[in-house]
């Protein structure tokens, strides 16, 4: 026999079963802890951004309240002032004046007037060099324009014999008269500015509790969007307010999801925005405020907050930002995933080499083994550089010599 024989087995031996098996095991539970530290990672950063984006709602909607509140505490005042003949309502240059004075200081107003039970309306109205007033005279049948400049003087001056306008039948009118106090209209088209916006309104009345007229105030929806667009969230982030008809009271200019302003009512379902649609999906019949949902591989994390019940609106704010943007899961999930892939393949290779390599010299001295059984005791085992084989190897090769030399 020569000095090295190499055995060949029929089938795996339970070595070589053991250790692969093990090893696979190893590399299924490294898996599963990686995909739990994964899933525990999104969870803490779903909880992270939660607290992060609801403060951010209850700021925003804490600063829009303010943007809005002193369109109803004019539209008040008004009425305190002829409360307290202040303001005489039957004086339309008085009110005029005082239309103007309002508007100044507050350059989210579109307009500020007063409508009478009679028909008689003033109104100032902010254009961009200034003023545009516009009085209606409802018994002389009279509407008369004014055009000014931003100190107030005069700049042009036209009357017309008819009247295209009753403020009774207007929504703000109506709606301050019926409810009998302050009254935030629904979102509609301005009758002259021709652009969505809403208007605040507050009745007034006569000593005797007779209803007189109401003052209005307007706001346009763009410039409510103008306010949010400084409270962005990110460069993908967005920030919208809808109201219990899913109409669009304020947005982001700019953002594609919202495509461009048409001066029209905008409705949820007519955007063409993926992600807004999956959100507002998600959002529908969950309790919790904020919600994760994917869109085009992006992880989002999205939040509905509802305006405080004193603001006498059912609106909602609504916003969307990666999850990134609050906590860094920046890295792409396919190539974890492909990497968790190519490891399981090393350690299974790795298997089969460390069985390979263990099981060679144990082979070879079983063949040893069944050399002695047929009284051939020419045979050795090679060393393996492997300490515990090599021990075993030595004491059998010096068994062999040893029945060697006796026989």
């Amino acid at each position: 026999m020569s000095e090295e024989t190499v055995a060949s087995s029929n089938g795996r031996t339970f070595f070589s079963k053991f250790l692969v098996i093990f090893l696979v095991f190893i590399m299924i539970i490294s898996a599963f802890v990686f995909l739990y530290m994964r899933y525990t990672q999104r969870s803490i950063a779903r909880d992270l951004a939660s607290d992060v984006i609801i403060e951010i709602n209850n700021g925003i909607i804490e600063k829009t309240t303010h943007f809005l509140m002193p369109a109803v505490i004019v539209a008040e005042t008004g009425r305190l002032l002829s409360a307290s003949n202040a303001l005489d309502l039957s004086d339309q240059f008085q009110l005029e004046h005082y239309s103007e004075t309002v508007l100044k200081p507050y350059p989210q107003f579109a307009a500020f007037y007063y409508g009478d039970k009679h028909g008689n309306f003033v109104m100032t109205q902010r254009v961009e060099h200034g003023f545009y007033t516009k009085i209606i005279k409802a018994k002389a049948g009279q509407t008369i324009f004014k055009d000014k400049n931003r100190s107030g003087r005069i700049i042009a001056r036209s009357s017309v014999e008819k009247v295209d306008y009753d403020p009774r039948e207007r929504p703000w009118y109506i709606g301050a008269k019926d409810k009998g106090e302050r009254f935030w209209t629904d979102i509609y088209i301005f009758f002259t500015g021709k652009q969505p916006g809403i208007t605040a309104s507050y009745p007034v009345y006569d000593s005797n509790s007779h209803f007189l007229g109401s003052f209005g105030v307007d706001i346009q929806l763009s410039e409510v969007s103008n306010f949010l667009n400084v409270n962005r969230i990110g460069k993908e982030g967005i920030v919208f307010i809808v109201n219990d008809k899913n109409k669009l009271i304020a947005f982001p200019k700019g953002k594609s999801d919202f495509g461009k302003s048409s001066g029209e009512v905008v409705h949820l379902v007519s955007l063409n925005s993926s992600r807004i649609k999956k959100a507002m999906s998600k959002y529908r019949g969950k309790e919790s405020g904020t919600f994760l949902f994917e869109d085009k591989g992006i992880s989002y994390i999205g939040a509905v907050s509802h305006f405080p019940d004193s603001f006498d609106k059912e609106w909602r704010i609504v916003l969307i930002a990666p999850l990134s943007y609050f906590v860094d899961i920046t890295s792409n999930p396919l190539i974890e995933y492909l990497g968790l892939l190519i490891l399981l393949i090393l350690g299974y290779t790795f298997a089969k080499w460390a069985t390979a390599l263990v099981e060679k010299p144990f082979s070879r001295a079983l063949v040893l083994v069944k050399q002695f059984r047929v009284k051939d005791y020419k045979g050795r085992v090679k060393k393996t550089h492997i300490l515990e084989a090599d021990e075993l190897i030595d004491n059998l090769n010096a068994f062999a010599e040893s029945l060697d030399s006796n026989s």
